[in-house]
């Protein structure tokens, strides 16, 4: 025969409430209908003291032996055999699920910004890849970001002409690459030209043969004499620049460079604002380094909340490069997992990085320096690119049309995402288009100079 439930007095007090509790409960139980899930309900409390009280009779007993070990308020409940797999499968899904979501959550930068990949990039040198740069010589510099970052530079200064003989057009281009980084910087001559550059994984060295590629081509051609420095800013976290990666902190980082590019052009020209050349500045973005580019014109066009330094002038943005561009970090989460049923795509509320192409392009149009003309934009699209759908170059070219923006397109066949600058056909567009803004700047300046000839005369 089995026995009754029992309890144990720790107090007079607690006991006694504890004991009426459970026999209240055992009672109420008594009178549910034999073969019921509440059958298979069991109240027990745990025995740790040798004074006991059995609950006064009743006329029913608890089913089933009594274990000695269990919690005091425990719950048996009957599950059929047949269904614990399926339980514990679902119940894996959903904690793999809610992993993967935190992990995407808190882990974002990491996810975006691999500065260490491939391994072994942050021992890479310039002289490394110094065969295949076609003459062109680069060498290191360091530049601090706006909040103290120590920032790597990949500088490279052609020989120039003298100043007394130059022209007074002088080019900047900003690079932002997507899949490295790459910058450099500094000089002049008959129309001066000076890149900066930066990306999302591997670094700088590799990508100067590709970049000294398409300078070649654009300064080597047909046009006016053009003397160029091209610079390439290492984003923060990258090759040998310290910190780590965030878009906060890059976008500060493309800031510094677009500020050194306005004080090298102070430098080089140390004349009144009056009468120093109105240089051109373009801004080139691959990939994320699209989305940074993108991030700096929109807040050049809105330069009134950056505080210049006394007496530096601020250069405005003339051009634009995307190179295989994305709207933004939030329509990438949706080509990455189309499936509705994911909850990935459903993350964005909790992104901190943005890049959103399409908001800036609504700010440049909008809030652009009304003294001076909205910026060309020319968009290479990689035919076969594997990471970034071709429709949102399509749909950024689009709103560039409907904003008024000049803009052009070029589609290199059978690129994929890392070869639209790669392969010549891309590197011959990119060259044209540079050079198409070297020879605008300089006929601006021929008729600014003839008008202030007219003017004087």
């Amino acid at each position: 025969m089995e026995k009754p439930i029992g309890f144990i007095w720790h107090s007079s007090t607690t006991e006694n409430m504890l004991g009426q509790s459970a026999y209240r409960a055992c009672s109420a139980r008594a009178s549910l209908p034999r073969g019921s899930s509440y059958e298979r309900l069991r109240w027990t409390v745990r025995t740790s003291h040798r004074h006991t009280l059995r609950p006064p009779p009743s006329p029913w007993t608890l089913s089933g032996p009594v274990p000695r070990d269990v919690p005091r308020g425990t719950r048996w409940i009957h599950v059929e055999a047949f269904l614990v797999p399926p339980l514990v499968f679902t119940g894996l899904l959903a904690v793999l699920w809610t992993w993967k979501c935190v992990t995407m959550v808190l882990l974002q930068n990491k996810i975006i910004y691999m500065p260490g990949l491939p391994p072994g990039t942050r021992r890479e040198e310039i002289g490394d890849y110094s065969r295949d740069c076609r003459g062109v010589v680069w060498h290191n510099e360091r530049l601090r970001s706006e909040d103290g970052t120590l920032l790597a530079l990949a500088v490279t200064s052609p020989p120039a002409v003298g100043l007394a003989q130059t022209s007074k057009t002088h080019i900047y281009i900003l690079y932002f690459q997507g899949e490295r980084l790459e910058c450099a910087c500094d000089l002049i001559a008959r129309q001066t030209n000076l890149y900066i550059c930066s990306g999302n994984a591997a670094s700088i060295p590799p990508r100067l043969p590709t970049i000294s590629a398409i300078l070649h081509a654009a300064f080597n051609g047909p046009g006016p004499p053009v003397a160029y420095t091209m610079a390439c800013v290492s984003y923060r976290g990258y090759w040998k620049s310290s910190g780590r990666p965030s878009e906060k902190g890059i976008n500060m980082d493309v800031l510094s460079a677009w500020k050194w590019a306005s004080d090298t052009h102070a430098r080089l020209y140390p004349f009144s604002d009056d009468t120093r050349p109105r240089p051109v500045l373009i801004l080139w973005g691959q990939s994320i380094g699209a989305g940074f580019a993108t991030n700096l014109a929109a807040k050049i066009a809105n330069h009134g909340d950056l505080a210049p330094a006394a007496n530096q002038q601020l250069l405005p943005v003339d051009a634009v490069i995307l190179e295989t561009p994305f709207v933004s970090v939030r329509a990438m989460l949706k080509a990455l997992y189309p499936q509705k049923w994911l909850p990935y795509r459903h993350l964005w509320p909790f992104l901190r990085n943005q890049l959103d192409s399409a908001a800036n392009l609504e700010t440049i149009a909008g809030s652009h320096v009304r003294s001076h003309p909205p910026p060309r934009f020319l968009l290479v699209i990689a035919e076969k690119d594997e990471i970034v759908p071709r429709h949102h170059a399509e749909e950024l070219h689009q709103r560039c049309e409907r904003l008024g923006l000049p803009t052009e397109r070029h589609i290199v066949r059978g690129a994929y995402h890392n070869e639209a600058s790669t392969r010549r056909d891309g590197q011959v567009a990119i060259a044209n288009f540079i050079r198409g803004c070297a020879e605008a700047g300089h006929a601006r300046e021929a008729r600014e100079g003839q008008d202030a000839r007219m003017k004087g005369g």
